[in-house]
C-alpha cells in the first residue's frame, strides 16, 4: 500500500473518528445536564419541605404543650380526680 493511499484512508477515517467521539460527548453532556437539573429540582423542595415540617413540629409541640399545662393546673386543682 503506498503513502497515498494511507494518508487517503486517514484524511477520511479522522473525521470520522472525531465525529463519534465529539456524538458521544454530547450525548453524555445532556445526560449529565439533565441529572443536574432533577438533583437541584430535588434540592429545591427538599429546601422547601424541611421549614414547612419544622413550622409543623412546632405547632404540634405547642398543643402537645398546652394539653399538659392543662392537665397538670385541672389535677392541682382538684378536677382531674
Amino acid at each position: 500500500m503506498s503513502d497515498n493511499v494511507k494518508d487517503e484512508i486517514k484524511s477520511w477515517i479522522t473525521p470520522g473518528l472525531l465525529t463519534i467521539f465529539w456524538a458521544v460527548s454530547w450525548s453524555a453532556w445532556n445526560d449529565m445536564r439533565a441529572d443536574m437539573k432533577k438533583l437541584l429540582e430535588a434540592k429545591a423542595q427538599t429546601e422547601y419541605r424541611l421549614p414547612a415540617l419544622e413550622r409543623r413540629v412546632d405547632v404540634v409541640e405547642n398543643k402537645v404543650e398546652s394539653i399538659q399545662n392543662v392537665m397538670r393546673n385541672g389535677a392541682l386543682q382538684g378536677i382531674g380526680r
